[in-house]
């Protein structure tokens, strides 16, 4: 009993400590309620989370120190309104795309949460061969584009892919928010004039806001970010509701920034084209005035209450749920005693045969029921240990999972850091000057050399052993462990015995000359033969193999999409075939051998073989409908990006072995080949390489299998 006695303590000490939380909130996990003036509750955040880019420290653009102060005040400003902040100070191009997918990953999956997005640094205009202009947000590392058009291409993150991010959130409100000057299509948005609060508040919105338009310049002491703090404290509310919506904030920054800025600066704010993602409307909660004649935030039937009424109703539920969960935690241990009592009953009744040995017929009548009871009572006792079992095991397997997740997010950190530090030798060397001292102060930037390599050595195998739990991890399901494969069903286009084309051996140079550096160099390798198939994996084929369609635009001839690296890996192993390696990847895309005249003229043709971000509306489309290439292949380019087994080296091609290469031994990140619907025409060609963390997926992102000539399934690069 005493044993008892001290959990029922804990319990009532539990209970105090949720009293306190309710009082008190936790940063990011307050519920906020949104009322409308019918005092009807149509809208909830369950959380609010942020992420704040400041980019001040530049490389080759000018530097922005009043960016410090800016990101400072705005997480101060929105840490008061109850949102968890994570701040990301001078990214390079890889952690800033980096920090808006892992921000997603985490925060953007639970649809009743809030995310805002906010920028502050250089954005830029260019304009686009084929018509119109693109706006790019800039990192510490991006080029000048005045001097080097195609690295900045390369380096600096385009509005297209702002648009990518926003539609792989899955919560239902998000703001986009950019203290940087720039234009394009994503700003060809639809407008809306400011609504009171209704029903359609709570719909799904993704709305976007910037600090000024092409060739225009945003000052070092931002007045964007006054006007925005401002806003949020009932500034921005024009219809004295007590909500700032994110179209009265658009038209308040756009209306007293221009004032502000004398002119000089003209805001553009809207919702994304999309018919699905334009409906509802971003939403603060602004602070009540004291002496203030407009009418408080909460109206119920004419009559006024204060926002106390709120916190109070907050309040009462947190301790109403606090109160069940403290009901259903005593049942627990009732059962938790009795099961115990009957335990005991059971160890003491077979210590005592003599007294069993001496009873009558009689007696020995109720013994049988009494062991018939026990029975009952170590079955019910064996099933419930047997449940407690597995609920065990599955939290330890979530366990290990987070704890794989967030491994990999520390050695992406350190390694972010080891690039850092490489950055500021780099410096440090190129500051050196002849002169006295000049070979001491060598010496020790080849001692910082050589440490810096040895942790770079140690990393990266850290990486390799963090790869190999990994895969030993991901690739134990069930269906795996059986070694079965699905036979292949001819009716489903793509899985029929011609749906493969036959690549031959034979010398072939991949990679670019110039443009982007992960491009290049060009280099010549000699590959075996192989098969690789002629459309991309569709939808009605991953459900016929998997039994699930994990894709989010739906149709059975669509490509499938939505998947990770682990999942295609797993489709294509399942019907006995492996995913390309990068090298083959490319040779089929170029129809076996790089020809003189090249296929794709990115200019003219590229929209006759591949849909892409100007054709393709927005989304994917029935496999096979564009031209194929030279050996018969659709879809190789756009559409969706392709999964290959190498992992992502972006020097690796000046090391490639120089027969089947199939990737380094180990990385952080898988290749994505091919480029997508949502990719600019430039970028979708056959030599164009991105990559993305093997564990991620994303609605642009899907795969094709291959296997050897000889039929072998495996291959290097996994």
């Amino acid at each position: 009993m005493p044993k008892f006695r001290t959990i029922q303590y804990a319990i009532l000490m539990a209970f105090i400590f949720l009293s306190t939380v309710a009082h008190s909130g936790t940063r990011g996990m307050n519920v906020v309620t949104v009322i409308d003036p019918a005092g009807q509750e149509i809208a909830m955040y369950r959380e609010s989370h942020a992420l704040l880019i400041g980019v001040s420290d530049y490389e080759h653009w000018p530097d922005l120190p009043g960016v410090v102060k800016d990101v400072r005040l705005v997480q101060e400003g929105l840490e008061k309104k109850g949102f968890n902040v994570v701040r990301v100070d001078n990214p390079n191009q890889r952690q800033l795309e980096n920090a808006y997918n892992d921000f997603i990953l985490e925060y953007g999956q639970d649809v009743n949460n809030r995310l805002l997005f906010y920028f502050a640094g250089h954005g830029h205009t260019l304009k686009l061969s084929y018509g119109g202009e693109m706006g790019y947000i800039v990192p510490t590392d991006a080029p000048n584009p005045n001097k080097d058009e195609a690295g900045f291409r390369s380096q600096a993150v385009d509005m297209q892919m702002m648009e990518v991010f926003s539609k792989r959130i899955q919560a239902k409100h998000a703001l986009f928010l950019f203290d940087s000057c720039f234009s394009g299509s994503i700003f060809s948005l639809s407008r809306a004039i400011p609504e009171n609060i209704s029903y359609k508040t709570s719909k799904p919105v993704r709305q976007f806001i910037t600090a000024g338009s092409a060739n225009e310049t945003v000052p070092d002491e931002s007045v964007f970010r006054q006007q925005f703090l401002e806003a949020l404290e009932g500034e921005g509310d024009s219809d004295g509701d007590g909500y700032v919506t994110g179209v009265e904030l658009g038209e308040f920054l756009q209306k007293n920034v221009i004032n502000y800025s004398r002119g000089t600066q003209h805001p553009q704010y809207g919702k994304i084209r999309d018919p699905n993602l334009d409906d509802g409307d971003f939403v603060f909660s602004t602070p009540k005035r004291s002496g203030a004649s407009r009418p408080s935030p909460l109206v119920v039937n004419g009559s006024a209450h204060s926002s106390k009424l709120e916190s109070l109703e907050a309040q009462k539920k947190a301790l109403e749920e606090a109160r069940m969960a403290l009901k259903a935690e005593r049942k627990r241990l009732d059962e938790e005693k009795r099961i115990v009592k009957e335990r005991r009953k059971i160890d003491v009744t077979p210590t005592q045969p003599s007294k069993i040995m001496s009873q009558t017929q009689a007696s020995d009548g109720r013994q049988n029921v009494r062991n018939n009871t026990k029975d009952s009572r170590v079955e019910r006792q064996q099933k419930y240990f047997e449940e407690r079992q597995r609920k065990k095991e599955e939290h330890l397997q979530q366990r290990r999972e987070n704890k794989l997740a967030s491994e990999r997010k520390q050695l992406e950190r350190d390694r972010n850091r080891l690039e850092l530090a490489f950055n500021r030798l780099q410096k440090d060397q190129a500051r050196l000057k002849p002169g006295r001292g000049r070979d001491a102060r060598e010496k020790r930037l080849s001692k910082r050399y050589q440490k810096l390599m040895d942790k770079s050595r140690t990393l990266e195998e850290k990486f390799e052993q963090l790869n190999q739990k990994e895969e030993a991890f991901y690739a134990t399901p069930k269906e795996m462990e059986e070694a079965r494969l699905v036979p292949l069903n001819p009716s489903i286009k793509g899985m029929g015995p011609d749906d493969m084309v036959y690549v031959s051996y034979g010398r072939f140079t991949m990679g670019t000359l110039k443009m982007q550096t992960r491009d290049s160099p060009r280099h010549t390798i000699n590959i075996d033969s192989f098969y690789i198939d002629r459309y991309e994996v569709t939808q009605a084929a991953y459900e016929y193999v998997m039994k699930s369609n994990p894709s989010v635009h739906k149709g059975k001839d669509l490509p499938v999409e939505n998947v990770t690296w682990h999942e295609a890996e797993a489709f294509c192993r399942t019907i006995g075939k492996r995913l390309p390696t990068e090298a083959e990847w490319e040779k089929a895309a170029w129809g076996g051998a790089r020809p003189i005249k090249v296929v794709y003229r990115l200019k003219e043709e590229i929209g006759d073989y591949a849909w892409h971000g100007t054709n393709s509306s927005r989304q994917t489309h029935p496999v096979g409908q564009k031209k194929a290439n030279g050996i018969g292949i659709y879809d190789i380019l756009g559409n969706v990006a392709e999964w290959v087994s190498d992992w992502y080296g972006e020097t690796y091609y000046k090391k490639s072995p120089k027969s089947n290469p199939s990737g380094p031994a180990s990385g952080a990140a898988k290749v994505l080949r091919g480029g997508s619907w949502s990719y600019s025409p430039l970028d979708v060609r056959p030599s164009f390489r991105r990559h993305l963390v093997p564990r991620q997926k994303s609605s642009s992102v899907g795969f094709r299998c291959a296997r050897h000539s000889n039929g072998q399934i495996m291959t290097g690069g996994g």
